[in-house]
């Protein structure tokens, strides 16, 4: 047998329910070297890298562009996909929130991570300007 308080929370907790309006996904830019980018706080920035896989090289984060943006941890969506040969194309993908107003700039440089003091194969470099 239910009880009436029972009942009574669970009515109100559908209630509460009722009034939230449902959550959006965050809209996602993709993120473009030869402009300025400009998102709205709670944007999410997509850069999406070539590189070769098996090399060793990868792109790695030098300037993040805090405190405007925030790295996002990659997600299944996002992953880089395995390539069918060593030496062959595969696509990195990373993401950052824009966090607050102001200017930012994001640098990736391509490089191996254990070749500590050697010049960069490849760089990249994004000016973001989040409202």
């Amino acid at each position: 047998m239910i009880r009436p308080s029972t009942t009574l929370a669970l009515l109100l907790g559908l209630a509460a329910c009722q009034g939230q309006p449902p959550q959006t996904p965050p809209t996602i830019v993709h993120a473009r070297a030869d402009s300025a980018n400009t998102l709205e706080v709670g944007q999410i920035l997509e850069v999406a890298l070539e590189g070769n896989a098996g090399t060793g090289y990868q792109w790695q984060v030098v300037e993040s562009g805090q405190p405007q943006l925030a790295a996002i941890a990659p997600s299944a969506d996002t992953a880089t996909a395995a390539p069918a040969r060593p030496g062959g194309p595969v696509l990195q993908r990373l993401r950052f929130r824009a966090e607050q107003p102001g200017q930012a700039l994001l640098r990736l440089e391509y490089r191996r991570p254990w070749e500590r003091g050697e010049p960069a194969a490849r760089t990249a470099d994004y000016r973001v300007d989040v409202r």
